[in-house]
């Protein structure tokens, strides 16, 4: 079934208005709601994209370096042959391509939760078998190639500092693409665009939103560091949120379409 996007279109088109205290109390709502499958799922996710990290670094410096803190911590690209490297950030990439999905199974998880639905593990993975898992795919694929390769460049000619800062503006224009697949036919290159727009319309109240949302993260830590999976998923309830503010979600579109995947 085709999904409206009238309200996004308005949105791209026309602007849209953010009220902070709103959405951040509604993420707090929908956080109490999911944080305990949601974590379960982040911690999966965490797993996943591990693995993919600690088999780029193997092939990078070698399997026996992985358990030595110390050469991880002085770790130096430039040393490496470019060829190498390349082939680092494309393991990364692609792990960012396969993550996707979980990350939009874990927007839909907050929205079951809104519309009251029943919560189980089972939503986080839906995305791989539906209609939207290519265009997640390829969203964070190319999310994750930009990401990767121009980082691992960056530090490969020193420039280290500016590689961070990169990665960061990299997620932050681009964190709306995965609600924006999920409520809309878009495809992963057009999300992409879209979220860019959406964001640079209200630059300064989303990034207020999401050091919210980061320091709240950060909380995580008191509680013996594992908490920090937990309110991970406050994250997921920023994003989705905001989102809903801009372009509410339909719930009776949204439903059908769950269906119509499942068949």
């Amino acid at each position: 079934m085709e999904i409206k996007n009238d309200k996004l279109q308005h949105a791209l088109q026309y602007g849209y208005q953010l009220d902070f205290g709103t959405v951040i109390e509604k993420s707090f709502d929908q956080f109490k709601k999911t944080w305990a499958t949601g974590g379960v799922a982040i911690l999966l996710i965490f797993i996943v994209i591990g693995l993919f990290t600690a088999g780029a670094m193997g092939m990078l410096i070698g399997f026996s370096s992985l358990t030595n803190p110390v050469l991880l911590a002085e770790i130096d690209f430039s040393e490496y042959e470019l060829v190498s490297l390349i082939l680092y950030a494309i393991i990364l990439a692609f792990a960012s391509g396969i993550s996707s999905p979980m990350n939009a199974g874990l927007i839909q998880l907050i929205h079951e939760a809104k519309i009251g639905n029943a919560l189980s593990l089972g939503v986080v993975f839906q995305h791989y078998k539906s209609s939207k898992f290519k265009d997640l795919f390829i969203a964070g694929l190319i999310i994750g190639s930009v990401n990767s390769l121009i980082s691992v460049l960056l530090q490969y000619y020193g420039a280290e500092s500016f590689s961070g800062i990169f990665s960061y503006l990299v997620s932050y224009f681009t964190f709306l693409f995965t609600p924006i697949i999920l409520f809309n036919n878009k495809n992963g290159v057009d999300a992409i665009s879209d979220s860019i727009q959406l964001v640079l319309k209200q630059p300064w109240v989303i990034l207020g939103l999401l050091i919210v949302a980061i320091l709240f993260i950060l909380l995580g830590l008191f509680a013996i560091c594992i908490g920090i999976i937990f309110t991970s998923v406050f994250y997921y309830c920023v994003v989705y949120q905001i989102y809903d503010a801009i372009a509410p979600v339909e719930e009776k579109n949204w439903i059908e379409e769950i269906g119509s995947d499942s068949l």
